[in-house]
């Protein structure tokens, strides 16, 4: 299972650098995909932030929202924020220099990686994937034991 951090997710509807990584990524066959509920909002406000600085047209918008959250309802396990996805978040913070959203972000995906046997996620595979272009949140993620795909980084 790749968890897709917001860095990553708006690659899908942007191109940008690591796009065609993500884009090839996320339609492999038997890939499932996973994000917290905030990359919802994130999502939107980075298409938004792109309307409104004129990069985008209204058309655009539009088309690009549709999209999203077509994906969103059909390929994305999303992952609620509650006080047990968010259990890591003190201590995240505390020893790791994150922002609040990239902390979020990550005690989500942690919170996953060790309940991917669980509910509905079970058979997802033993594996979780922390999806992120951001160096400082893809460095602590691996710290906390995650592995890490960075679009970015691929040829």
């Amino acid at each position: 299972m790749l968890f897709l951090d917001t860095s990553v997710f708006v690659k899908l509807y942007f191109k940008e650098a690591g796009s065609e990584a993500i884009v090839n990524r996320s339609t492999a066959s038997n890939q499932m995909l996973a994000a917290s509920v905030m990359s919802f909002a994130e999502v939107h406000s980075a298409m938004a932030r792109k309307y409104r600085e004129k990069q985008i047209t209204s058309v655009e918008l539009s088309r690009l929202r549709g999209s999203f959250e077509r994906d969103w309802k059909n390929l994305i396990h999303a992952v609620e924020l509650n006080q047990q996805t968010m259990a890591a978040l003190p201590g995240l913070v505390e020893q790791y220099p994150l922002k609040a959203a990239d902390a979020i972000q990550l005690s989500a995906a942690l919170w996953l990686k060790n309940n991917l046997d669980a509910g509905k996620y079970s058979g997802a595979g033993k594996v979780l994937e922390f999806g992120v272009s951001d160096q400082i949140l893809a460095e602590t993620a691996r710290k906390c034991g995650l592995s890490v795909f960075n679009p970015e980084d691929e040829p």
